[in-house]
């Protein structure tokens, strides 16, 4: 399997009581996208325990 990071972008439109983000799960090697996925939540401890149910559910699936 080939290096991979996950990036976190917060989206400039924010609502008083959600955080809304894009994630992108990129491949190091070839410099693409192997998925994206768009969420909202209330709070920064959300977005990291978000972040990481995503990162397993997607090493789960290669």
């Amino acid at each position: 399997m080939n290096p991979y990071s996950v990036m976190v972008v917060h989206n400039a439109f924010e609502q008083k009581e959600t955080i809304t983000c894009s994630l992108f799960i990129i491949d190091e090697e070839a410099l693409s996208v192997l998925y994206t996925e768009g969420f909202s939540v209330k709070t920064k401890k959300e977005v990291d325990a978000y972040v990481e149910k995503v990162k397993w559910r997607f090493l789960r699936c290669i």
